[in-house]
């Protein structure tokens, strides 16, 4: 996809020298995107080794409606998503994808860049429930979730709020098939007192069969409160001392009794090493023509700042002022060859300061911060080389690495630029950011841990959602 000729603002980044016209295809190509903690558990029970493997056999595998679905084409949605669609893939269902409804505009939620995500979708729906009136995306979308016998509800990655998930659950259970539900990878916001909502919970719990796997200490901590009617602090030393022990061996807990405690599910996303080795290269020599240590011109940050936190990202005089979230302390652990629970609540903030003439800016949501980082340049803050826009993972994850090498410090507003950075093995701070606090102080949590415990935290999570799945499909 060529630039626009007639952008008064160029941004660098699109793409390295003769990718334009082959970007879409490498991203096709490029080997699957595996988790290789699900191998072991999903073998057994796999049916198809791949999308490809569907044709001809959907009829024959089990259905999964797949909702909330993040297509919008932000690259965190996508390194979150895809190991979720990968896994039940091979686990043998065939899956149906329901988009969620956090833009307006039904023709905005998919995507041209959710390549990798749609190559396991059986069908997609442009709409998730709760349905409103009328639409016909919408009852299209209402029509197929009451018709089919879906095995499983999964909800997918992301952040949503207690109502919502309750919602779900009770319209689970009045569907002909009574599907599992099972929320993967979320972040699960304004979870209340148990007898708050209108009914008992002791009576009537609306999850009492569903499977929540939750990706911070304070989700898991809260919602296991909320469905055990433990109090708090007893609910979170069940968490610190069962499910943040990264042992996979670990039982799963009964289904409705309690979270299960897991990193992100993007921290179980494989890019493409081809595709990423392109990228490093083309970025090595990127930041050799605009930086120059010998000079007093070293490259000291990479900031991914979204246009919505402004308040947190302030430059006066040619310096850049951040407020980052400080690294969070790590529980000792009773067993010297455990790693122990990151610490469960909120952290403190400190301000970091840059030259201008030290940073880089990106984005992994080109469509929500191309204006932000343009009216950066034209501001004279940075120039046009230095606002950098990611348009697939392996570019964004090849900057990072770039940035790793050359001891450059990553900072991060949006979850899974920092993610990547720590898987990458890179320096790297949290941004503050006011709108999101239960989510930015979680992935700051997370990063008290090394990515070898998060990955087996994920096992685990990975086995009792297939556990949950295989009961399911017994029964």
């Amino acid at each position: 996809r060529e630039r626009d000729p007639g952008r008064p603002i160029s941004l660098e980044g699109s793409r390295p020298p003769r990718m334009r016209s082959i970007i879409a295809l490498l991203a096709l190509s490029a080997p699957t995107t595996t988790c290789g903690e699900l191998h072991d558990v999903a073998q057994d029970n796999a049916t198809f080794t791949g999308p490809s493997s569907r044709v001809g056999a959907a009829l024959a595998a089990p259905r999964i409606a797949a909702i909330h679905t993040h297509l919008e084409g932000n690259l965190g949605d996508e390194m979150e998503t895809t190991p979720v669609l990968d896994f039940l893939t091979k686990a043998g269902y065939t899956v149906d994808v329901f988009c969620a409804r956090w833009k307006r505009d039904p023709g905005q939620r998919v995507s041209a860049r959710a390549v990798r995500e749609l190559a396991y979708a059986d069908e997609v729906f442009t709409s998730s429930p709760p349905f409103g009136d009328s639409p016909h995306d919408e009852r299209r979308a209402e029509a197929a979730l009451l018709s089919r016998d879906y095995a499983a509800v999964i909800v997918m990655p992301g952040p949503m709020n207690a109502a919502r998930m309750l919602a779900t659950c009770k319209l689970a259970h009045g569907l002909r098939s009574k599907p599992l539900v099972v929320a993967v990878g979320v972040t699960i916001s304004h979870i209340p007192a148990a007898d708050s909502l209108g009914w008992n919970m002791s009576v009537y719990n609306p999850c009492s069969s569903a499977l929540v796997i939750a990706r911070e200490p304070i989700t898991a901590r809260r919602w296991t409160a909320f469905v055990s009617r433990k109090g708090a602090r007893t609910a979170e030393l069940d968490i610190l001392a069962d499910t943040m022990s990264a042992d996979t061996l670990a039982p799963c807990p009964a289904l409705g009794s309690s979270a299960v405690f897991a990193g992100d599910t993007s921290f179980s996303f494989k890019p493409s090493a081809a595709l990423m080795g392109t990228w490093r290269r083309h970025y090595s020599d990127w930041a050799h023509t605009q930086f120059d240590a010998g000079r007093g011109r070293p490259w000291r940050a990479l900031i991914f700042n979204r246009n919505s936190n402004k308040e947190n990202l302030r430059v006066y005089k040619g310096v850049v002022s951040l407020r980052v979230l400080t690294l969070p302390s790590v529980h000792s652990s009773k067993s010297p060859d455990r790693v122990g629970a990151p610490a469960v609540g909120y952290n403190k903030t400190k301000t970091v300061r840059f030259d201008a003439t030290n940073v880089v800016f990106a984005t992994s949501d080109v469509d929500v911060d191309r204006g932000y980082l343009a009216n950066l340049v034209a501001r004279g803050i940075v120039p046009a080389t230095r606002a950098i826009l990611a348009e697939n993972v392996e570019q964004m994850w090849g900057l990072i690495d770039t940035a790793r090498r050359a001891g450059v410090l990553v900072l991060s507003d949006r979850y899974h630029p920092a993610v990547a950075a720590h898987l990458l093995g890179a320096r790297v701070q949290v941004i503050k950011y006011s709108r999101e606090p239960q989510k930015l102080n979680g992935v700051n949590q997370m990063l008290g841990l090394p990515s070898e415990k998060v990955h087996d935290l994920n096992a685990r999570a990975w086995r009792c959602m297939h556990q949950a799945l295989a009961t399911r499909r017994r029964s």
